[in-house]
C-alpha cells in the first residue's frame, strides 16, 4: 500500500470535520492507487454528509423555526423564509420550500437520522429518502415510537441499500407497522386513477395512466409480450428467406449441373447470370440479420408496442365493450373507465398466449403473501415483486385470479428456505426457487427483476462449479458480462447473501433478502 493511500484509509476511518476535511483537501487522487482514489470518494462523501447536516440546521435557523413539532395543519408555506433562501442559493421558490421542509423534518423529527448523516454513516440522498417517507406519518399524527423504530430500520438498511432500495424497505416496514391506514390510504389511492394526454413539442404527446401497481404491471407485461411476438415474427420471416434461398440456390446448381454435362456455351451464361442474383438475396438477408441484431431503443420499442396494442383493441367493436351508458359520466368517471380499460386491454392480452420468458415461465406477476393473511385473518401486507408492499385486500384480491405456488421461509428471518412443491424438470425447480429468492439481479445496488435476468453460476460450470442454490443466481446481462468480462469477482451463499471484488479489491456485500421484505 502507498502511503499516501494508509494515510487516506485513517482519514476515512475518522469522524468527518473540519481536520480531516483540510487534510484530504491537500491530497491529490491521481497520487493514489486505484484502489486509494475509491477510498478518497468515499471519503469526500462522508465530509458532504456532515456538511450537509449542518446545511439543514442553517435553513431551519434561517426561518427561525422554534417549534418542538410541525403544524402540518398549516398550509406549509414560508413565504419571506423561502423567497430569501431561493435568492441567496438560485434556486425556485417551490425548491427552496422543499429543501426546508425536509431540513425541518430531519433536525426537528428525526435526529438519529440527522446524527447519522453528520457521521457520515449516510449520504445525503438517504437522509433525503428518509425524511420525505416519514413525512406522511409526521402528517398523520402516527405514534412516534413506531416511527423511531422504521426510522432505526431504515438508517441500518442504508449501509448496504441504494436510496431507492431504503425508500422501498420503509413502504413496507410502514405498511406492517400500520396495515389498516394502508388499506385506507390505498382506497383513497384507487379512486383517483386516471389517463391524462398532455401535448409536447414537436408534434408529439404524453400519455401518463395512473393505475393500480399490478394493472401497470399488466401493462408492461402485455407490452413485453408483443415486443417478444414482433421479434419471433421478424426471426422467423429472416429464417423462411434464408431457406428460399438456399432451395433456389441447390435447384441453380442441379442446372448447371447439368448444362455442364451438356457441355454447351449456354450454360456459362446461365451461370454468369445466376450468381448476381444469389448475391443479391444474401445482402438481403445479412441486412434483415442486421436489423434484428441491431434493435430500436427499447423505450422506441415499448411506445411502438403500447400504440399497437391499443390499436389492436380499437380494432375490435368497442362501442360494445365500453357500453353505451358511458355516454354521461362526468370526467373522473371517465378517466377511471380509461385506466380500467387501458389494465383490462393489456390484461386480456397477455392472457391469450403463454410467452415464455428467458427462463422459461410464462410470465406472471409475483407476489408473496402469508398464509394467515391469505386466509383472512391477519392484514399484513404482500410484496409485488418489481414494486414493494401492496395491501392485503389487494393482494387476496390478486390471489381469487390466479395461480399460487408455495414458499417455505424461515419464521424468524423470513429467509427462502425451500418451494414447497415437487417438480418433474429439476433445472425449472432450480429456476423456480432462484427467481423467488433473488427476485432481482444481485449486482449491489442493481433492481433489475431476476425473471428477466440471467441465472449465472457463480463458479463457471467448466471450472467445477455445480448447479446448485449456492453456487447460482440472478444477473441481470450487464452485471452478468461484467462479472465475465469486467474483472469483477463474486462469492455466494445458500441464502441468497453475495459478496462482490471490484477490480481495485473493494468488498461490496449484498445480504439476503427475507421473503416478506422489499428487494
Amino acid at each position: 500500500m502507498l502511503p499516501k493511500d494508509l494515510h487516506l484509509s485513517q482519514l476515512l476511518s475518522q469522524r468527518p470535520g473540519i481536520e480531516t476535511l483540510t487534510q484530504l483537501v491537500e491530497i491529490h487522487p491521481y497520487e493514489l492507487s486505484p484502489s486509494g482514489r475509491v477510498d478518497y470518494l468515499a471519503a469526500l462523501e462522508k465530509q458532504n454528509g456532515w456538511l450537509q447536516a449542518i446545511m439543514q440546521t442553517a435553513f431551519v435557523a434561517i426561518a427561525d423555526d422554534q417549534r418542538e413539532s410541525l403544524e402540518y395543519g398549516e398550509s406549509g408555506v414560508d413565504d419571506e423564509e423561502r423567497e430569501e433562501i431561493a435568492a441567496a442559493l438560485r434556486l425556485s421558490p417551490a425548491t427552496a420550500q422543499a429543501k426546508l421542509d425536509t431540513a425541518r423534518i430531519l433536525v426537528n423529527e428525526l435526529p438519529a437520522t440527522c446524527a447519522a448523516l453528520a457521521s457520515g454513516e449516510i449520504s445525503a440522498a438517504h437522509a433525503n429518502v428518509i425524511a420525505r417517507e416519514s413525512a406522511p406519518l409526521l402528517r398523520g399524527g402516527i405514534d412516534r415510537e413506531v416511527i423511531a423504530q422504521i426510522e432505526k430500520s431504515a438508517i441500518a438498511s442504508a449501509e448496504f441499500h441504494t436510496p431507492a432500495q431504503v425508500a422501498n424497505k420503509i413502504r413496507t416496514a410502514v405498511s406492517r407497522a400500520l396495515p389498516t391506514e394502508c388499506e385506507e390510504s390505498f382506497a383513497r389511492a384507487h379512486e383517483l386513477r386516471k389517463v391524462s394526454c398532455y401535448p409536447e413539442r414537436d408534434g408529439m404527446a404524453t400519455v401518463i395512466a395512473l393505475l393500480s401497481a399490478p394493472d401497470a404491471q399488466s401493462v408492461l407485461i402485455a407490452i413485453e409480450r408483443h415486443l417478444q411476438r414482433k421479434d419471433r415474427e421478424a426471426l422467423h420471416s429472416a429464417s423462411s428467406q434464408n431457406s428460399t434461398v438456399t432451395q433456389n440456390s441447390t435447384v441453380t446448381q442441379n442446372s448447371v449441373a447439368t448444362q455442364n454435362s451438356v457441355a454447351t456455351q449456354n450454360s456459362t451464361a446461365t451461370q454468369n447470370s445466376v450468381a448476381p442474383q444469389n448475391s443479391v438475396s444474401r445482402g438481403n438477408d445479412l441486412a434483415n440479420s442486421s436489423e434484428i441484431a441491431n434493435p430500436w431503443r427499447v423505450d422506441n420499442r415499448r411506445a411502438d408496442a403500447f400504440v399497437a396494442i391499443i390499436n389492436q383493441y380499437l380494432t375490435t367493436d368497442i362501442a360494445d365493450q365500453t357500453g353505451a351508458d358511458q355516454t354521461g359520466a362526468d370526467q373522473t368517471g371517465a378517466d377511471q373507465t380509461g385506466a380500467d380499460q387501458i389494465a383490462t386491454s393489456a390484461g386480456n392480452l397477455s392472457k391469450q398466449k403463454k410467452i415464455k420468458n428467458i427462463n422459461r415461465k410464462p410470465i406472471s406477476i409475483n407476489v408473496t403473501i402469508d398464509l394467515p393473511t391469505l386466509l383472512g385473518i391477519a392484514e399484513n401486507p404482500a410484496q409485488l415483486t418489481g414494486y414493494g408492499p401492496i395491501p392485503a385486500s389487494l393482494a387476496r384480491e390478486l390471489a381469487a385470479d390466479g395461480n399460487w405456488q408455495r414458499f417455505i421461509t424461515d419464521p424468524r428471518s423470513g429467509e427462502l428456505l425451500d418451494l414447497g412443491r415437487k417438480s418433474y424438470r429439476p433445472s425449472q425447480y432450480l429456476v423456480d426457487f432462484l427467481l423467488a429468492r433473488d427476485r432481482t439481479c444481485r449486482f449491489p445496488g442493481c433492481r433489475y427483476p431476476a425473471h428477466r435476468s440471467d441465472i449465472d453460476h457463480v463458479t463457471p460450470w467448466d471450472e467445477g462449479g455445480k448447479t446448485t442454490p449456492e453456487n447460482l443466481g440472478a444477473l441481470c446481462r450487464r452485471h452478468h458480462r461484467l462479472k465475465t468480462h469486467g474483472g469483477w469477482k463474486v462469492t455466494s451463499a445458500s441464502d441468497g447473501s453475495c459478496e462482490w471484488i471490484s477490480p481495485t479489491g473493494k468488498h461490496y456485500l449484498v445480504p439476503s433478502r427475507p421473503a416478506h421484505e422489499a428487494a
